[in-house]
C-alpha cells in the first residue's frame, strides 16, 4: 500500500517512473490472479486504477476493471478444469495457460492449490483411489509453494538486479548474488526452485494409526512414483553412456527411492505406527533396501511376542513375493530358528518346516544343510550360524543387547542375538540342555517331513561323549513328539525300519524311540505289534549283529507281542535289568495280554496272576538275587500296572504259590503288598497263616519266616488263634521279635483262656508269665 501511494503523488522523478511501471507489471502479472479481485478494488480502487491507466496507456479505468473481472472469473473456471485434469492423471496444455495470461509461477501455484485440495477430499473420503496415484506423482514432481507478495517484490528486485549486473558487473559478482539468493531460500530445493511436498502426503496418511490402512495405497502410490523416475533415470544413463562401455558398467541407482523410504520409516515410527500395519506396505513396496531389510529382522527377533510374529510373516511374504531377496531372508529365517529367545525361535521353526520348505523347493537342500550342521555342532566347538549371518551380512553376538540405541532409534546393524556355546562339564547342566535345544529343534522339526534323516540323528548320538548332552536328547520333548509323529504318519514298524544300522554307543536313543513307539497307544492292533516285533528281531548293528542277542533291552519294548514260551523264557534275563527296563517289561506283557483278550486273538499270551507268579518262582542263581526278584514283583503294584491285579487276581497268585511244594521267598512280600492294596483280604491272610503254620513255617528261609510274623501282627486278633498253634520255640521267637504283639497276645490268652484247652503247658506258662 505505501508503493501505492507513491505512485500516486505527483512530482516523482523519471527512475521511480520507471521503477513503478516495472513493480506494476510484476504486481499485474504474478500477484493479481491468485488474489480475490472484489477485495482488491475495496482496499486498493483508487491508487490501482489510477497507476494501472497512467502506465496501460489509453485504456479506459472502468473498461480495465471488467476486464480484470472477466479474467477474474475464467481463472476460477481453469483452476477447477486443472483440477479436474489432475484428478484424471493429466494436467491443462501450458499452451491454454498462456492463452488465459498465467504466468508459470501462476501455474504451478495453480497446481499446489490442485494438490492441496485432494489431499483435504482424500482425508473427507470424497475421492477415488485412482486420485490417490495422481497425488502422489504430483508431490513427488516437488509442487511449489503459492507465491506470496514478499516473494514477488523479491523476484522482481532480483531479476532487475541481475539484469543490470549482468552488463556491469564481473562474473564472479554474478555469482555471489545467485548463492545469496539460493541461501536465502533454505525450505526450496536447490535444483528446482521448488518446495518437498512428499513430507505433507506422509504426515497426513500416518496422521492417525486407525486411518493408517484407509490411507496406505497413497504412501504406495508414492514410493512408486520415485521407484519410476529411478528406472528412468538409470535407463537413461544406460542410453547415454558411451557405446563402447558395456551395459554392466552403468551402476544402477535408486536413490530418490531410498531416500523417500527412508522418510517414510522415519514417519511411521516418529508417528508410533504398529509395527504390523507400516510392515504390509513395506511388503508392496516396489523394491525394499537394506534399512528396510535390518527393521524387519530387528522386528522378528523382538523380545515382544507379537512384535516377532509380524516380523517373521513380513520375511515370509518377501521370500515368497520377492526373489531377489529369498535367498538372504531365508538365511535369516534359519538363523532365528536357532535363536536364542524360544518364541522366536520356535515361530521361525514353524515357519520354515510349515511353510517354506514344502512350498519352495530350491530352498530344501539350504534348510537341511543347516539343521545337519548344527546336529553335527554338538561333537565340536563350531558354530554354523555365524557362517550364516557373514553371508548375509549380519553380525552374530553371544549375549542379548539392547533392540535400541540411546536415542531409541532402531540399530543400524542388526545383530542375530544367539546363546552361549556348548558349556564345559563344570557348567550348569540347564544350560547345556537349553544350547542342546537351541541347535537340534530344527532337526528334530525337519525329520518329520525327511524322515530319512532320523538315523543322522543315532550316529550324532552315539559319537557324542558327554552322557549329559545324551540325556538332554532323550528328554526333549520335541524328539518324543517327533518319534510319535512318525509313529502315527507312518507306522511304528516303519518307523524303526528307517534305522537301518544302528551305531555303536547309539543303542540308548534307539531303545528310547522303541519304548516310544510300543505304547499302547501306537500300537493299536496286534497286527500292528507283530509287524514292529518283526522289524525289532532283523535290526542289526554296524557290525550285523542282531539287535536283540547283543542287548536284551531291545526285547523289553515288545516282549508281550512275544510267544508266551519265549516270555517266559526271557523273564530270568529282563529281571536283571535296570528298573526302568523292567517297568518297560512288565508294561508290555500286561498290556499286550489285554489287548490279546480282548481281541479273542488265538495267541496264548501270560496273565498278570501268571507274570506274577512266574517272577516269583524265578531261582535265585549269581546273577539273579533276592533284590532283583523284589525289585520286579514291586513293579507289579505300581500306580501304571495296578489296575491288572484286582482283589480276586492276588487272592489267586497267593493261592497258587501257597500250593507249590518249595514257597517261593516272595510269596510274603507280595502278600504284604496285597493286604496293604486290600485291607479286606484279612480273612484270607488269617488262612494262609494256618496253612503256613501246616507246612512248618518256623522251619523255612528267614524271609518266609519274618513276613509270617510282619503279617501277624498286621492282621492283629483275628491272627491271635493261628499265632497259639505255635510250638513254645516259635511263638517265643514271635513275642520276643515284637515286644507289642507278645503284649496283646497275652492280654487275648488271659482273657480267653477259657477256650483254649488245648494249649500246651510250656505255652500257657509263657503267656502266663
Amino acid at each position: 500500500k505505501l508503493i501505492m501511494d507513491s505512485l500516486c503523488e505527483k512530482g516523482n522523478s523519471i527512475e521511480n517512473q520507471k521503477g513503478a511501471l516495472m513493480f506494476a507489471q510484476s504486481l499485474k502479472a504474478n500477484l493479481l490472479p491468485l488474489l480475490k479481485v472484489d477485495t482488491i478494488l475495496k482496499d486498493f480502487k483508487t491508487p490501482i486504477l489510477e497507476v494501472l491507466t497512467k502506465l496501460g496507456g489509453a485504456e479506459p479505468a472502468a473498461k480495465l476493471m471488467e476486464k480484470q473481472a472477466r479474467m477474474a472469473k475464467k481463472r476460477g473456471q481453469v483452476e477447477e478444469m486443472e483440477y479436474r485434469a489432475i484428478a484424471e492423471g493429466t494436467s491443462l496444455p501450458a499452451e491454454m495457460l498462456k492463452e488465459q495470461h498465467f504466468s508459470p509461477a501462476e501455474a504451478l501455484s495453480l497446481r499446489q492449490m490442485a494438490v492441496e485440495r485432494m489431499i483435504r477430499n482424500c482425508g473427507e473420503k470424497r475421492i477415488l483411489i485412482p486420485s490417490k496415484t495422481i497425488l502422489a506423482r504430483v508431490a513427488s514432481d516437488f509442487v511449489p509453494p503459492r507465491v506470496s507478495i514478499n516473494q514477488t517484490a523479491k523476484a522482481a528486485s532480483t531479476a532487475n538486479l541481475k539484469r543490470k549486473r549482468s552488463t556491469r558487473a564481473s562474473k564472479k559478482e554474478a555469482e555471489k548474488v545467485e548463492t545469496v539468493n539460493a541461501d536465502e531460500d533454505d525450505d526450496i530445493d536447490p535444483f528446482t526452485k521448488q518446495v518437498d511436498m512428499r513430507p505433507l502426503v506422509l504426515e497426513y496418511v500416518c496422521e492417525k494409526e486407525n486411518l493408517f490402512a484407509s490411507r496406505l495405497d497413497l504412501a504406495l502410490e508414492l514410493l512408486y512414483h520415485e521407484f519410476s523416475y529411478d528406472i528412468l533415470s538409470n535407463m537413461q544413463k544406460s542410453t547415454s553412456s558411451s557405446p563402447k562401455s558395456k551395459s554392466t558398467d552403468v551402476v544402477t541407482s535408486f536413490q530418490r527411492y531410498d531416500k523417500m523410504f527412508q522418510l517414510l520409516l522415519k514417519t511411521v515410527q516418529n508417528k508410533q505406527i504398529p509395527v504390523a500395519l507400516y510392515l504390509k506396505l513395506f511388503l508392496k513396496s516396489p523394491r525394499l533396501p537394506g534399512i528396510g531389510l535390518e527393521v524387519i529382522f530387528e522386528h522378528s527377533q523382538s523380545d515382544d511376542t507379537q512384535t516377532s510374529y509380524s516380523g517373521l510373516g513380513a520375511l515370509r511374504d518377501i521370500i515368497n513375493t520377492k526373489q531377489a531377496l529369498k535367498e538372504r531372508c531365508a538365511k535369516a529365517v534359519l538363523l532365528f530358528s536357532v535363536h536364542n529367545r524360544t518364541h522366536v525361535r520356535e515361530a521361525s521353526i514353524r515357519l520354515l518346516i510349515g511353510t517354506l520348505f514344502s512350498q519352495n523347493p530350491d530352498l530344501q537342500e539350504t534348510i537341511k544343510t543347516f539343521a545337519i550342521c548344527m546336529l553335527q555342532s554338538l561333537l565340536d566347538d563350531t558354530h554354523p550360524d555365524d557362517t550364516f549371518a557373514k553371508e548375509i551380512g549380519l553380525e552374530p553376538v553371544r549375549e542379548f543387547e539392547g533392540d535400541e540405541d540411546k536415542d531409541g532409534c532402531a540399530k543400524k546393524r542388526t545383530k542375530i542375538k544367539s546363546d552361549a556355546d556348548v558349556a564345559d562339564a563344570s557348567a550348569d547342566v540347564g544350560e547345556n540342555i537349553a544350547e542342546l535345544s537351541r541347535k537340534i529343534s530344527l532337526f528334530i522339526a525337519l525329520c518329520v517331513h525327511e524322515i530319512n534323516m532320523l538315523e543322522q540323528l543315532l550316529i550324532v548320538f552315539a559319537q557324542l561323549e558327554s552322557e549329559d548332552i545324551k540325556k538332554g536328547i532323550l528328554e526333549l520333548e520335541n524328539f518324543e513328539k517327533l518319534i510319535e509323529k512318525l509313529g502315527q504318519d507312518i507306522g511304528a514298524a516303519a518307523t524303526i525300519r528307517l534305522i537301518t544300522k544302528i551305531p555303536s554307543g547309539g543303542y540308548d536313543i534307539f531303545l528310547h524311540i522303541l519304548r516310544l513307539l510300543s505304547t499302547a497307544e501306537m500300537l493299536s492292533s496286534v497286527e500292528m505289534a507283530q509287524e514292529l516285533v518283526t522289524a525289532i528281531k532283523v535290526a542289526v548293528d554296524t557290525n550285523d549283529v542282531l539287535v536283540i542277542e547283543k542287548d536284551l533291552r531291545a526285547v523289553t519294548p515288545v516282549i508281550g507281542w512275544l510267544t508266551k514260551e519265549e516270555i517266559l523264557n526271557y523273564l530270568t534275563e529282563v529281571v536283571k535289568l535296570e528298573a526302568v527296563d523292567i517297568s518297560t517289561a512288565i508294561s508290555s506283557i500286561l498290556s499286550a495280554g489285554s489287548t490279546l483278550e480282548a481281541a479273542d486273538n488265538v495267541q496264548e499270551h501270560v496273565s498278570p496272576d501268571q507274570l506274577l507268579i512266574a517272577i516269583a518262582k524265578i531261582p535265585l542263581t549269581k546273577g539273579v538275587t533276592v533284590e532283583c526278584l523284589v525289585r520286579a514283583s514291586d513293579n507289579c503294584f505300581t500306580p501304571a500296572h495296578i489296575k491288572y491285579y484286582t482283589e480276586d487276581v492276588l487272592t489267586k497268585v497267593l493261592t497258587m504259590l501257597l500250593e507249590e511244594t518249595e514257597i517261593p521267598i516272595l510269596t510274603m512280600r507280595i502278600a504284604l503288598r496285597s493286604l496293604k492294596l486290600y485291607p479286606t483280604l484279612k480273612v484270607f491272610m488269617v488262612k494262609m497263616l494256618n496253612q503256613l503254620i501246616e507246612k512248618g513255617v518256623w522251619e523255612m528261609p528267614e524271609e518266609i519266616w519274618s513276613g509270617f510274623v510282619f503279617i501277624a501282627k498286621t492282621v492283629s486278633t483275628p491272627a491271635f488263634p493261628v499265632l497259639l498253634r505255635l510250638p513254645r520255640q516259635a511263638l517265643q521267637n514271635v513275642l520276643g521279635s515284637a515286644p507289642d504283639l507278645a503284649r496283646l497276645l497275652a492280654h487275648y490268652y488271659k482273657a480267653n483262656k477259657a477256650k483254649f484247652d488245648n494249649i500246651p503247658e510250656d505255652v500257657d506258662a509263657l503267656l502266663s508269665q
